[in-house]
């Protein structure tokens, strides 16, 4: 099971790491500098639904148009949000956030499809791209907590620009080779594998939010908390191909509860037990790419609709900690006999 990485895999992987981590930057900062007062909850689901429903429309757009630079398009809707966010209006702060998330669902695509386009059969570079995310979260918060201006926020956007066009004649092309995985068991149809694979992610989304954190009290925590997210989504696309997927979900699904449960009130077992939980991420894409094959922008957009399926029920539902705790430990085993069941010995 083992695999090497060639240098161009390794490149591309941190290339879009960083990509990755400019898209939050703009994101995150722009949103808490602009919109978090205006309508907190129906903001925040607009953004969300924007941001990564709409993924898998446009990896099919991109699949039907493949020399176009998906890179610059998300750019682009960037700078003209920034731009529109200067207006203090309310209706121009709506559009100002639809096209920050549309820019979002453009450049999350093309981060995507770059990453799987010289990987084969490997899922270590796509899993670079997605944890420079988290990091990039942290940034943008606090630059909004120091209340920078917005328009440096077009350094990160140039960031992007560069990247898009210095890594487009790899896959910004009439042809492009995705990852060749096959991971999933085939006893299982298209429709089950894919509506696992969105149950998985809803439940990582979901979890996310309501884990019980007693000691998160000061924004380093929360430093340290996204840190070992990302690294957790690192480390399970690595390990994945070192290893293979079922341990991957063993170690990541099963090991992370009970670092979880006595994480509640002490703070490195409850990293430990969230850079495990993010691991999963790696499994889901994979299992995605291998039912829908050399469309690397389209199987990312279907995970990613999980994503805003399982944090829309944080914003009506709300459980004391003993319960979200409960909720912990069963969804994490739910997660694990689904992707036990669907994946290959």
């Amino acid at each position: 099971m083992r695999k090497e990485y060639s240098s161009i895999e390794l490149s591309y992987g941190f290339l879009f790491l960083i990509f990755h981590l400019c898209i939050e930057v703009v994101s995150y900062a722009l949103f808490y500098l602009k919109f978090k007062s205006h309508m907190v909850t129906f903001f925040v689901i607009l953004y969300d639904f924007f941001a990564f429903c709409p993924q898998l429309l446009v990896g099919d757009f991109y699949n039907r148009n493949k020399k176009t630079n998906i890179g610059l398009i998300g750019a682009a809707f960037f700078v003209a949000a920034i731009l529109l966010a200067k207006f203090d209006n309310f209706n121009i702060y709506l559009l100002s956030v639809l096209l920050l998330a549309i820019g979002n669902a453009f450049l999350h695509v093309c981060g995507a499809v770059a990453t799987a386009s010289v990987s084969q059969n490997k899922i270590f570079p796509s899993s670079l791209f997605v944890a420079g995310g988290t990091f990039g979260i942290i940034i943008g918060r606090y630059l909004a907590n120091i209340k920078i201006n917005t328009y440096y926020l077009f350094i990160p956007i140039l960031i992007i620009v560069f990247i898009s066009i210095f890594t487009a004649k790899r896959w910004c092309k009439s042809k492009v080779e995705s990852i060749n995985v096959d991971i999933v068991n085939k006893k299982y149809s298209f429709a089950v594998i894919l509506l696992i694979a969105i149950i998985v992610v809803m439940v990582r989304s979901y979890m996310g939010f309501v884990i019980p954190i007693n000691w998160k009290s000061e924004f380093y925590h929360s430093i340290l908390l996204f840190t070992f997210l990302g690294i957790g989504k690192a480390i399970g696309g690595l390990l994945c191909d070192k290893f293979g997927y079922k341990f991957v979900v063993t170690i990541s699904t099963l090991l992370c509860v009970p670092f979880i449960i006595i994480g509640k009130d002490f703070m490195f077992a409850s990293l430990f037990g969230m850079l495990l939980f993010s691991m999963t991420m790696s499994v889901t894409y994979a299992m995605a790419l291998s039912i829908i094959k050399n469309n690397p922008g389209v199987a990312f957009g279907v995970t990613t609709i999980g994503l805003f399926l399982g944090a829309v029920p944080v914003f009506f539902i709300k459980f004391d900690a003993l319960t979200s705790m409960v909720l912990v430990v069963l969804l994490s085993l739910v997660s694990y006999i689904l992707l036990n069941i669907s994946l290959k010995n």
